[in-house]
Parts: structure tokens; C-alpha cells; sequence
């Protein structure tokens, strides 16, 4: 363990710290990150190509049925999303939560933890998505707070094996007091995403109006807009991730000394007698 380890850190140093674990880890993170929406292409081009979403494509004006099953097929894909967008989450959390603790991840390791985390991840994502619902209908601003008390949730079921309610109401006694960090952190990744989300997707965007000059986008065009559509979803993906980490991190040895904890554990058992137990729940 580092003396870089030890002690609270401040905003500045948390959003340096996430861009260097992103830049020397970026394959690595890319890679588990970007596992679940690789299952996930075959399926989406299927509905494009085999389903109802076919009928877009083509010169006849789609009939109401039609409509009514390209909706459910769209409504479908979104679960799908959410449900390789959770698991793509949760491995990359893990791996982010190894790196942070000195450890090397690989790919079917962080896999194996998102498995066995699967379910209580699960239902704290159905839960927590019901609080964001609740805050939305109270206008914006109280599901900003819902979305800041929870959103270290998954990392108290990844890094301490809590089970849904248990990690949500964990979350919200780590973020208590650090709201302002998490905040910030945010608009910065979200920012940095975005920048890097449109990198990826403007140049197909800017050929699309001299590709459908015929009427029609070409079967191959669509593909790359999908496999583009899918790039910008994976390559920003883990910033915030590792962020949430750090600042999970970070309120740990605010709160738990957390980091004490961790140099106890690597001396020698000889080194520590006498020395005041630190627990870390």
C-alpha cells in the first residue's frame, strides 16, 4: 500500500486519480465493460434487420400494427440495455474496486463477482429506479437527490457484499456530508463522456444525409451507425465508475479509516500487538 493511498482526498485529486486508472487500464476496462453490449449487437441488428423495425426501412408507409409492435420491440431492446448495461456496470466496478486495492482484475474474475452480486444489484436497481420515478413526478430536483443519496449503492454491493436495501441505505450514510463531491464528479464525467460520446458518433451523423439521398439508408450504413451507437456507449462507460470508486474510497477512510485498516492488515502480525482494532463494516 502506497502513501498515495493514505488519507482523505480532495475533488482535484479524485477526478486526477480517474483519469490516470482510465488512461493506463483503458483496454482492460474497455474490454469488461464493453462485453455485454458486444452479446448485446447481435440482438439489436436482429430487430433492425428480421423485425417489425424492418418495415422503417422500406418505401410503404408502416400500418398501425405495425407501430403498436415496432413500440414493444423498442420497449424490449430498452430492457435488454438496462440489463447488459447492469452487468457491464457491476463487472466494471469490480475491476475498478481491485485496481484500486493494489490488485490485477481479469476479465472472468470481475464477471464472477457481477454473477454472484447479480440479484441484490438487481433489485437495488428496481428499487432505486422506483425513488428516481417518485422524484421525477416531484419535478427535477428531488431526483437529483435520490440520484446522489443512491448512487454509490452498487459499489457497496460489489466491494462489500451487501445485500439491495442494506447497500442503499449504505450509500446514503457514505454520501452524507460529500454530496457536493459526488456532484461535481458527475457533471465532470458526464461532460467528458459526452465530449467523447459525440467523437464517436458525429462523423457517421455528418455522412447520413448524402447516404439517404436514394430514400432508403443502406443495410450496411445501419450497421455502422449501431456498432457507432454502441462505441459511444462503451468507451466513456468506465469514468464513472472508477469516480464512484474513488469516492466510495475516499468516504471510507473519511469516515472508518478505511486506510488503516488496510496498513494494518498488510503488517506483520508481530508489528500490530497492542494496536487499537479498526473495523470497517
Amino acid at each position: 500500500m502506497s502513501n498515495s493511498d493514505l488519507g482523505p482526498l480532495k475533488l482535484g485529486e479524485i477526478l486526477d486519480r480517474m483519469f490516470v486508472i482510465y488512461r493506463r487500464n483503458f483496454l482492460l476496462l474497455f474490454g469488461i465493460s464493453g462485453i455485454p453490449y458486444v452479446l448485446l449487437l447481435p440482438i439489436v441488428l436482429i430487430f433492425i434487420f428480421s423485425g417489425p423495425l424492418a418495415s422503417l426501412n422500406s418505401q410503404e408507409p408502416p400500418s398501425p400494427e405495425t407501430f403498436g409492435t415496432i413500440f414493444a420491440a423498442i420497449f424490449i431492446f430498452m430492457g435488454f440495455l438496462l440489463f447488459f448495461g447492469l452487468a457491464s456496470w457491476l463487472a466494471t466496478t469490480a475491476a475498478v474496486w481491485q485496481i484500486q486495492m493494489g490488485g490485477k482484475p481479469t476479465i472472468r474474475g470481475v464477471y464472477r463477482v457481477a454473477w454472484h452480486r447479480s440479484g441484490a444489484a438487481f433489485l437495488a436497481a428496481i428499487a432505486g429506479g422506483a425513488a428516481l420515478l417518485a422524484g421525477y413526478f416531484m419535478f427535477v430536483i428531488p431526483a437529483i437527490f435520490v440520484a446522489l443519496e443512491l448512487c454509490l449503492t452498487m459499489e457497496a454491493i460489489i466491494c462489500e457484499g451487501s445485500g439491495a436495501f442494506a447497500a442503499m441505505s449504505r450509500s446514503r450514510f457514505l454520501v452524507s456530508g460529500y454530496r457536493r463531491k459526488v456532484f461535481v464528479s458527475w457533471l465532470v464525467c458526464a461532460g467528458v463522456s459526452t465530449v467523447m460520446s459525440y467523437a464517436v458518433l458525429i462523423p457517421p451523423l455528418l455522412m447520413l444525409p448524402f447516404i439517404i439521398k436514394s430514400g432508403t439508408i443502406p443495410s450496411w450504413f445501419i450497421v455502422i451507425l449501431v456498432v457507432a451507437y454502441f462505441l459511444a456507449l462503451t468507451v466513456p462507460a468506465p469514468l464513472l465508475a472508477i469516480a464512484l470508486c474513488l469516492i466510495y474510497y475516499d468516504a471510507r477512510v473519511r469516515k472508518e479509516g478505511f486506510d488503516l485498516q488496510r496498513l494494518l492488515d498488510e503488517l506483520p502480525p508481530g508489528n500490530v500487538q497492542g494496536t487499537p482494532e479498526i473495523v470497517a463494516s
